[in-house]
């Protein structure tokens, strides 16, 4: 079994790039950030010595004026297993981005799908300490075009698929959780666990 597992967590409807750009500089308070985020910083972050990595993610995270985390986009974690882990050594998204083939007038479709998996490539807050590795994320817009685009079918699979039927099996839970982050209005994070 893969030694790679990710999750999709809904967050803040921000320019995920731009967030993370403000996080890695080190911020010591948050009246220069891209959105407001005062009373997240209250309860996160005051007093404490975060990495880029986790600020971008205490920050960004969907949570209550409370600080409490709310449910995951898969509240009975049905489908978190199924999307999270592939029999090999690549995330669901890597083997979607090789299988998924855009039609002539569309690549959008593999733009965003590279977006939500390699976004902060080389990034400030791609790592950070505790194991927290973060791949990509997509603004709430981002999260809408993407559905839109997988359901209106301007792609097609390629031919050679390694696991027949794995394709159409991601793009349908990817769909569930991009469904579920429009109604609540959030962006979507990549977050890989190992």
């Amino acid at each position: 079994m893969s030694a790679v597992f990710v999750t999709l967590d809904p967050i803040l409807n921000v320019n995920p790039l731009e967030f993370a750009d403000w996080c890695a500089t080190k911020p010591t308070e948050p009246s220069k950030a891209p959105t407001p985020i005062d009373a997240r910083w209250s309860h996160h972050v005051s007093g404490s010595s975060l990495d880029a990595a986790n600020l971008l993610f205490v920050l960004l995270i969907d949570q209550d004026e409370d600080g409490r985390l709310r449910p995951p986009l898969d509240e009975k974690r049905v489908s978190r297993e199924a999307f999270g882990r592939m029999p090999n050594n690549e995330t669901s998204l890597d083997y979607m981005i090789q299988n998924v083939l855009p039609t002539e007038d569309n690549s959008r479709v593999t733009d965003l799908l590279f977006a939500l998996n390699h976004r902060f490539d080389n990034h400030a807050c791609s790592t950070g300490t505790g194991g927290m590795i973060l791949r990509g994320a997509l603004s709430a817009e981002e999260v809408v075009e993407l559905r839109i685009t997988l359901q209106e079918g301007s792609w097609r699979i390629h031919k050679d698929e390694i696991y027949d039927g794995a394709v159409s099996d991601l793009v349908r839970l990817l769909i569930f959780h991009l469904r579920a982050a429009e109604r609540r209005g959030t962006g979507i994070l990549l977050r890989e666990h190992r």
